[in-house]
């Protein structure tokens, strides 16, 4: 009852700023020299499936936030590492070929000539992200091989005030990107931030 009242008041934007730390499980991977931390709460919750791309962090850049004991609100681990790294290749499939190289052209034409950064709004916004996002997948598997390590938690200090969702510690651009864009990343961040309220009234 209290979830759905709160749900509903957040996505009408009546609700006061709600700030809190969400424990968030990452697969952990090492890749050549890098270590990738893959999103494992929201993976799933995400709509457009190109959009995944944007729950991987470089763990170096989330590690001083590492959480070694169960506390703060702690995420459940909904898809597991193997699952995170077949989407990984499907989105590195994603639209290869003419549109790729079309996109690319313009891109480097727009920074030439402004004028025709238009052409690529013409593609249409979900179009530009999908090959976007086959870029980024393309690179990360192009590091090297993927060898699993562990599945590790990291706090994320959230602030959501009217629909503005702002990451505070650590700053990840890239959730605030996703919740702006995707309604069901939207939605899961929401739903998990209302659970974690009714877990701390308990």
């Amino acid at each position: 009852m209290f979830i759905g009242s709160f749900l509903r008041r957040l996505g009408e934007g009546v609700n006061k700023a709600v700030e809190l730390d969400l424990s968030i499980p990452y697969h952990l991977f090492r890749v050549g020299s890098r270590i990738y931390g893959f999103d494992a709460a929201f993976w799933n919750a995400v709509e457009r499936s190109f959009r995944k791309v944007l729950l991987i962090v470089n763990w170096n850049d989330v590690r001083q936030f590492e959480q070694s004991s169960q506390t703060g609100c702690r995420l459940k681990v909904r898809v597991g590492h193997e699952e995170v790294l077949r989407d990984l290749e499907k989105i590195a499939l994603r639209d290869a070929g003419p549109g790729y190289i079309e996109f690319l052209k313009i891109k480097i034409e727009s920074l030439l000539i402004p004028m025709l950064g238009r052409k690529a709004e013409e593609l249409g916004r979900d179009r530009v992200e999908a090959i976007q996002a086959s870029f980024i997948a393309r690179n990360i598997l192009s590091e090297g091989r993927f060898s699993y390590l562990s599945t590790a938690y990291s706090s994320l200090r959230v602030r959501e005030n009217g629909g503005r969702f702002e990451t505070l510690g650590p700053q990840l651009k890239s959730y605030e990107s996703l919740y702006r864009l995707d309604h069901g990343f939207r939605s899961g961040v929401r739903r998990a931030i209302a659970e974690c309220i009714m877990h701390n009234r308990k």
